[in-house]
């Protein structure tokens, strides 16, 4: 799978690490410059250069400072607009639910899956991704 990782800090290089460890190809972005770059020296995958290089990514993985972030690369950055319909789309950031749950509606007006914990047949497609960034997989929240 073509996975496309977006904020590698302390907590995403490890887990970006993990994602082309495990065979898959793996584009990584980040705001400060040269960092993509050298992930790519040091562990593999690809550095993007703006996220127009993600967008030809299945899965989207967002590990930012909070959700303003998150909807800022999405919406105001442009990178929604420029994903296939159907991508999924992983946020690992520190964000507020309500937020999240708002940007989740949004992006499923484009098509767009923003996993929460409500869509199973993306949650499914997202599993053997999900596997190799944590060892244990918690379900929570509520099903609708």
């Amino acid at each position: 799978m073509i996975v496309g990782f977006i904020g590698i800090g302390t907590r995403g290089w490890p887990m970006a690490a993990n994602v082309f460890r495990a065979g898959h190809d793996l584009v990584v972005y980040d705001s400060a410059a040269g960092r993509a770059e050298h992930f790519n020296a040091e562990v593999g995958g690809r550095a993007a250069v703006t996220l127009a290089d993600l967008a030809g990514a299945e899965f989207i993985v967002t590990l930012l400072p909070n959700g303003e972030v998150v909807r800022n690369v999405y919406m105001a950055g442009g990178l929604a607009a420029l994903l296939a319909p159907g991508t999924v789309l992983i946020d690992m950031s520190s964000a507020d639910p309500s937020g999240t749950a708002m940007l989740a509606s949004e992006l499923a007006a484009m098509d767009l899956v923003l996993i929460d914990g409500h869509d199973a047949a993306a949650s499914h497609r997202a599993q053997p991704l999900l596997s190799v960034l944590g060892k244990q997989l918690f379900e929570i929240g509520t099903r609708q």
